[in-house]
């Protein structure tokens, strides 16, 4: 397939998720909604966190930094483990154009890619969002002047590489899979990121088989780099993650391209390219 059909192929799946997810309301509707949304849940966090810090008699404004970072850039793990574990469900059995897919010129795989990628985009935004309100308006401790832009912008081109590979693995399982699965799917693995990857609390708090757990995991290194870089860490302070997440990333990325392919050829052998498994 030429280049040109690749990338024209990306082009249109990005514009699909994009009016998936939001033609579905008034534009001006859902820019309210995308601009609440992300705030809701920050504040939602950040009142656990005065709770908790008020019944054990301990506030440290740096741990409260720490969390408000790590719980406002896994709004781009959350949302595209969501996508990415129903797109397969809902293109095959809601709209009913996996089939169609198939058919077409378009590679599966640039098609999930562009899908991701919508979310991603979606996701950054509610990121950035959720970041001015909270260095403006909730006065968290960060400069945004002393952030490390060049490295924070590497961490996050590879991290939404590794969060989109495994995305690609959950829209391989959802192949297979009842559609009643999805949804939960993707919450259930974003929820195991949440808790070993140190979003909310080192890594260090973990016992020693959760730790060895999180060494294997490509976003523990994303969100270590992404901290750093939020705090103004000089380039030989974040190289270690960089090498540590590059590597992994790649790795986890070749996975999902096999995984993909087994299930591709497992659901065109047992003929669940258009199955419906609603009831």
């Amino acid at each position: 397939m030429a280049v040109k059909d690749l990338a024209r192929g990306f082009k249109d799946s990005i514009w699909l998720g994009w009016k998936i997810d939001a033609n579905w309301t008034d534009p001006w509707l859902f820019a309210i909604y995308s601009v609440i949304r992300p705030i809701a849940g920050m504040l939602i966090v950040i009142f656990l966190f005065f709770v908790g810090s008020q019944v054990g008699g301990y506030s440290d404004p740096k741990y409260l930094a720490y969390v408000f970072v790590g719980n406002t850039f896994f709004i781009l793990v959350a949302q595209i483990m969501l996508s990415m574990g129903w797109v397969i469900h809902e293109d095959r059995e809601h709209y009913e154009v996996l089939k169609y897919i198939y058919m077409s010129p378009a590679s599966l795989y640039v098609y999930l890619l562009g899908r991701a990628c919508s979310t991603a985009l979606m996701a950054l935004v509610s990121v950035a969002i959720s970041l001015l309100f909270g260095v403006t308006l909730l006065k968290m401790p960060i400069d945004l002047l002393a952030v490390n832009y060049p490295a924070l912008a590497v961490s996050l081109v590879i991290g939404l590489v590794a969060i989109s590979s495994f995305g690609l693995i959950l829209a391989s399982v959802a192949l297979l899979t009842a559609r009643h699965s999805g949804g939960m799917v993707g919450e259930a693995v974003s929820g195991i990121f949440y808790l070993f990857c140190g979003i909310i609390f080192p890594v260090s708090a973990l016992p020693p088989w959760a730790q060895t757990l999180s060494r294997i995991l490509p976003l523990t290194y994303w969100m270590n780099m992404v901290r750093n870089s939020m705090f103004g860490a000089k380039p030989t302070e974040i190289m270690n993650d960089l090498g540590v997440l590059a590597g992994f990333t790649a790795i986890f990325h070749l996975v999902s391209l096999g995984v993909l392919k087994l299930a591709d050829y497992l659901a065109r052998n047992q003929g669940l390219i258009d199955i419906t498994t609603e009831h």
